[in-house]
């Protein structure tokens, strides 16, 4: 509802719901919401639309759209109502076994789906959390999605997005992605954005056998029935591709048991690997169908490009007051990481790396130990192109101004080791140069191996520095 004093014809729309179509689930949505004491108006096809929209009438506050007897034609009229009705919450009713339909529904903007007739019994909470939901989301919203979905790649926009495209719908989520790359993480995010201020329940599949996993459900079952789990509160199914066969169902059971209970939300977590589960038969392919209507995929740190720099900064800046930069050589190796760990890798490097900084400085020495190879291994010139724009765009190197002479520029460098001095400007200008050695060496009038040569030098160098300094009383 807007903000402005709404008209008695206004406030009459704003309290109904358009059914659309003319099979079952239409009835028996109309029939529902009437017992419930909703205004509808049913639409029995197209033409019928299309008439009401080109009529001028006042916008329902949600619409329920009966894919099971438009089938796909539904989408269009899908579009068409998006186009009219800017404000109201369309909900797609699509057959059990039609969940590439919902699925479509879904991405062309519906607000939630109803899977008929499994779900029939959540027709009237899913209508009506549609017809009080927030118009829109909101800044604050934006905030809290950009604290904990941090990153300037397409893939973290994309994130950010969908995740507040769903956070007000009822509608089951899957949360897909590597280990370690927080979906955790984005199941806390979903249940603060949807403002249920409630319960989180987690409810964790991954260490079950069938005779635990079964507890597990009932549990859950029994707390939904006795009211002990009611809105608002999210109940997040985590590794439900470790659920046995014999339990897939009986978990999709609970989903449904869920639905039909207002605000209650449920989230699902899983491992990549769910989709080989479903094509091999070790999950149950109706199961499968069902989760994935609405999914929510973390990519993994590797692919993120420069996202991980800016992840590393966040994170030493919460470890570390004192944090003022990270060294060259630690961009590019965290750039050049694989991250078989993802985010909970990049924690526990930062939280290790913190009690080392050396005058606010992530430096080199104090990587843990599986980053040796990163920083030394050779790679091949192909992949040398590929990573050089996203090293040079991550550079913490701030460019001189070439209008003061070098005296000047150098000033400020006055009282460093000259050792020091030159790792950095060679480790600058290699950052800068995208990691190539030999742009790096043109740059500093060298050939590339003196520039290898210094560089080992100067680790052996400080290597003995470091070595002398503890051996001092």
């Amino acid at each position: 509802m807007t903000a402005r004093a709404l008209s008695a014809p206004d406030e009459a729309a704003a309290a109904s719901v358009a059914v659309v179509g003319a099979g079952p689930a239409a009835a028996a949505c109309r029939s529902t919401l009437l017992a419930a004491g909703v205004p509808v108006t049913l639409l029995r096809d197209p033409a019928e639309v299309l008439g009401r929209v080109q009529s001028g009438a006042p916008a329902p506050a949600a619409a329920a759209l009966d894919l099971v007897s438009l089938g796909r034609a539904g989408l269009d009229v899908l579009g068409e109502l998006r186009a009219a009705w800017d404000q109201a919450r369309i909900v797609a009713i699509a057959g059990s076994g039609a969940m590439t339909l919902a699925r479509s529904a879904m991405r062309a903007g519906a607000f939630d789906f109803v899977a008929w007739p499994d779900q029939s019994a959540a027709l009237e909470a899913v209508l009506r959390n549609a017809m009080t939901a927030a118009p829109s989301a909101r800044a604050d919203d934006m905030l809290r999605a950009a604290e904990l979905i941090d990153g300037d790649s397409p893939v973290a926009r994309d994130l950010r997005k969908d995740a507040l495209g769903l956070a007000a719908s009822k509608a089951t989520v899957l949360i897909k992605g590597e280990r370690g790359v927080g979906k955790r993480r984005l199941a806390a995010l979903m249940h603060r954005l949807s403002d249920r201020g409630g319960e989180l329940r987690r409810v964790d599949f991954s260490e079950t056998g069938p005779d635990g996993a079964a507890q597990l459900i009932d549990a859950q079952a029994e707390a939904l029935a006795s009211g002990a789990l009611a809105g608002p509160s999210t109940l997040v199914l985590e590794r439900v591709c470790a659920l046995p066969a014999g339990m897939q169902s009986r978990a999709l059971r609970l989903i449904d048991a869920a639905a039909a209970v207002p605000d209650v939300r449920v989230l699902c977590t899983a491992r990549d690997d769910l989709d080989a589960a479903a094509e091999d038969g070790r999950f149950r392919e109706n199961v499968y169908h069902r989760l994935s209507v609405c999914v929510l995929a973390s990519a993994p740190l590797r692919t993120r490009g420069r996202d991980v720099l800016t992840l590393a900064r966040r994170g030493f800046a919460r470890q570390a007051p004192d944090f003022v930069s990270l060294h060259p050589e630690v961009a590019l190796a965290f750039l050049r990481h694989p991250w078989p760990e993802n985010l909970r890798q990049l924690d526990r490097t930062v939280a290790w790396m913190a009690k080392r900084l050396e005058r606010g400085v992530a430096v080199p020495s104090a990587l843990p130990p599986e980053f040796l190879d990163t920083i030394d291994a050779p790679r091949p010139r192909a992949r040398r192109r590929a990573e050089a724009p996203a090293l040079a765009a991550a550079a913490d190197v701030p460019v001189a101004d070439p209008s003061l002479p070098l005296p000047a520029r150098i000033a400020p460098l006055v009282g460093e080791r000259l050792a020091d001095v030159e790792s950095a400007l060679i480790d600058a200008t290699l950052l800068r140069c995208g990691g190539s050695a030999e742009a790096a060496a043109r740059l500093l009038g060298v050939s590339p191996a003196t520039i290898y040569r210094r560089k080992a030098a100067l680790r052996r160098t400080a290597a003995a520095c470091n070595a002398a300094r503890s051996e001092r009383p």
